[in-house]
């Protein structure tokens, strides 16, 4: 019964990750392909922008999606390491593939996306939002 109710829990938080994910990193997309088409080297507009996304996201997770209640700058700074291996995870990506075996970065980009968020839900759900309950307990 009680490993049900965890199921359902983390069920409902990678429903709600996943949907302002996708909205989030569609927003995010847009804008990078926008910005390399008039020339800005693909790293340089991945990097722009995650750290846009870091400060974006952190108040949509922690309130929306993980429902967390903390105060003070504590989780706030573990949501920012989690990102600065998800950024690294993402340049490391765009490196290898992109600069060094010549694939689209667009291509590139798209897949380190889906890797990336992967990645960062698991490190949020267990080490940055931990002790949260999502938005739909909250109202159940």
């Amino acid at each position: 019964m009680m490993s049900s109710l965890r199921n359902k829990k983390i069920l409902k938080q990678l429903f709600l990750y996943g949907i302002t994910g996708v909205v989030l990193n569609l927003l995010g997309f847009g804008v990078y392909v926008a910005i390399t088409w008039f020339g800005i080297e693909p790293k340089l507009a991945m990097t722009f922008l995650y750290g846009l996304g870091v400060l974006i996201s952190f108040f949509v997770n922690k309130h929306l999606v993980f429902g967390a209640q903390y105060t003070g700058y504590g989780v706030f700074v573990k949501f920012v390491l989690a990102h600065i291996g998800g950024y690294i995870i993402n340049f490391l990506l765009l490196y290898y593939f992109y600069d060094s075996m010549g694939y689209a970065h667009i291509v590139v980009q798209l897949a380190a996306i889906f890797i990336v968020a992967f990645y960062l839900f698991i490190v949020f759900k267990f080490l940055v939002f931990k002790k949260s309950s999502s938005i739909l307990e909250r109202s159940i």
